[in-house]
């Protein structure tokens, strides 16, 4: 975690190639899955519950309640991730000062959702310079972190593909902010350069990394080519843990989307979802009347 950004944005010396053949067979088992499950629309959430708890999976889905951080913090950690996806789209065309550019935005209510623009509307100047300052200091950083020509040279904001079809899945990823280099073709085969970037509001975890491997699974998919690392990057103490993705990484990531194809298949025909109680009980909208609850659970 000691690593700087810019380094782990640097894949020059990553050791990783793919076979084109070995990345087809993989595709074409998560093909042979959609064929045999209905239409279903599978995203990082629902693969990462699934996996912990089928029953978490379906008490998510068809409870009612909210999982939004609405507090101060959560809103403003929401509205800072998507001012830096916006400010870095800005600022590779032309460069931007991040306290100017933050300014300028919150005057404009036009691109917000309607509880950001009556949040942010409501605020008095006061305020308003403070969630100013707050998050430019955010975007100073990350300007400080990625300070290299080369970077603005092959980076994105987001992936490059956020939704795709197989047969009857239609993968959704919505957790990748950055996306910086392009694989290299050699042969039958392409050696992996691309680093995926996630901003996160908590100082990241292993499970921050978890989480994104249904993105970089998504992306080899549609590209040919798994990503070299991805990243998970705290927006507010500026610490980064990374994975340098590896083809059993990859295969266990596409392996869990053809198994949540078809929990998700089960539970819709009816069947009972299996219950697998521990930490994930915790977030669980059920978890005080799901008689397999591991309400007030320890490992120890």
């Amino acid at each position: 975690m000691n690593e700087s950004l810019i380094t782990l944005l640097d894949t020059t010396a990553h050791p990783y190639g793919f076979r084109f053949d070995w990345l087809n067979r993989l595709s074409d088992g998560l093909a042979k899955t959609a064929k045999t499950v209905p239409k279903i629309t599978i995203t990082t959430t629902d693969v990462h519950n699934a996996m912990e708890c089928p029953g978490l999976w379906e008490a998510t889905k068809n409870s009612n309640a909210t999982t939004r951080r609405t507090a101060y913090g959560g809103r403003q950690a929401t509205l800072t991730r998507q001012l830096a996806r916006r400010w870095i789209q800005a600022t590779l065309k032309s460069p931007v000062r991040p306290f100017i550019y933050v300014e300028a935005q919150l005057k404009d209510f036009s691109w917000m959702n309607p509880e950001q623009a009556q949040w942010i509307s409501q605020q008095q100047f006061e305020e308003r310079i403070e969630t100013v300052s707050e998050i430019s200091t955010v975007l100073s950083r990350i300007e400080k972190d990625i300070e290299c020509e080369d970077f603005k040279l092959s980076a994105a904001t987001g992936m490059r593909q956020t939704q795709i079809e197989i047969g009857n899945l239609t993968l959704i990823s919505d957790d990748v902010d950055l996306c910086v280099g392009t694989h290299e073709i050699e042969g039958e085969g392409a050696w992996a350069k691309t680093v995926l970037l996630s901003f996160v509001s908590d100082r990241p975890t292993k499970n921050d990394l978890e989480k994104l491997g249904f993105s970089a699974a998504m992306h080899a998919i549609t590209t040919g080519c798994p990503p070299a690392r991805v990243i998970a990057y705290g927006l507010f103490d500026g610490l980064s843990r990374h994975i340098d993705v590896d083809a059993d990484w990859i295969g266990l990531q596409i392996g869990s989307i053809m198994a949540t194809a078809k929990t998700i298949s089960r539970i819709r025909n009816g069947e009972e979802p299996a219950y697998t109680p521990g930490e994930c009980c915790e977030r669980c909208p059920m978890n005080t009347s799901c008689e397999a609850s591991g309400h007030g659970w320890s490992p120890f």
